[in-house]
Parts: structure tokens; C-alpha cells; sequence
């Protein structure tokens, strides 16, 4: 009988095969099979929740989209940590990055507050 390891790992390789086969309705399988995980190392990299989100929706993306690259199916799981693990890396320096220009440009603005005195009239009465 096959450990829980190796039965997930024969059926990666089944479902990768059959993805490439062109059903790739099949990519579910994956998806949900590795979800978790791959959130998990999204989520080790960023500490955020929503950002975790997004680098484990395009790291299946882009998973998907390069599944030609994958030589050997039973390697899936770590394939597609590795990509999280880039994708969350530069997701959270481009996010540090764009929190950094927002901090930048709000000190470079003027204070916005309203001078009431500014919208009087000229002798203090009224028109």
C-alpha cells in the first residue's frame, strides 16, 4: 500500500500528464491538492493575508501557463513552492516598494487643511 506521499505524488503525476494531454480541466486537482501549502509559503513570506492570496492565485497561474517546463510530474509540489516562494518575494518588494513612493509623496504634499478665514469676505460682511 502507498504512504499518503507517494499516492499524492502519483497522482500529480497523473494529472499532469493528463493537463498536458489537454484536460485541463484535470489542473484542479492540483490546485486544490497544493492550495494550502503554497498559501503557506506565500503567507511566510509576506505575513499578509490578502497579499498571500494574490501570490497563490498567480503562482498557479503561472504554474499552469509554464506546466511544459515541469520534466517530471512527481516533482509538482516543490515546482510550485518554488514559484510561490519568487512570486511572493517580488509581490512584497514591488509592495514595499509602491508603500514607500505613497510615504514619499504624502510628506511631499502640503498639509490640507481648510483656513476658514481665507473664505470670509474682504470686510467681513455680507454680499
Amino acid at each position: 500500500m502507498l504512504t499518503d506521499a507517494a499516492n499524492f505524488t502519483e497522482l500529480d503525476v497523473r494529472a499532469v500528464r493528463a493537463v498536458r494531454a489537454g484536460e485541463a480541466e484535470r489542473y484542479r486537482e492540483l490546485v486544490e491538492r497544493h492550495e494550502r501549502r503554497v498559501y503557506a509559503v506565500a503567507w511566510s513570506r509576506l505575513g499578509d493575508a490578502t497579499l498571500a492570496e494574490e501570490a497563490t492565485q498567480l503562482a498557479f497561474v503561472r504554474a499552469y501557463r509554464r506546466l511544459w517546463l515541469l520534466r517530471d510530474g512527481a516533482k509538482f509540489a516543490a515546482w510550485i513552492a518554488s514559484i510561490a516562494r519568487h512570486i511572493a518575494i517580488n509581490l512584497g518588494l514591488r509592495h514595499r516598494r509602491e508603500l514607500n513612493n505613497r510615504k514619499r509623496w504624502a510628506l511631499e504634499q502640503p498639509p490640507a487643511h481648510e483656513d476658514h478665514a481665507d473664505n470670509a469676505e474682504p470686510n467681513g460682511g455680507t454680499a
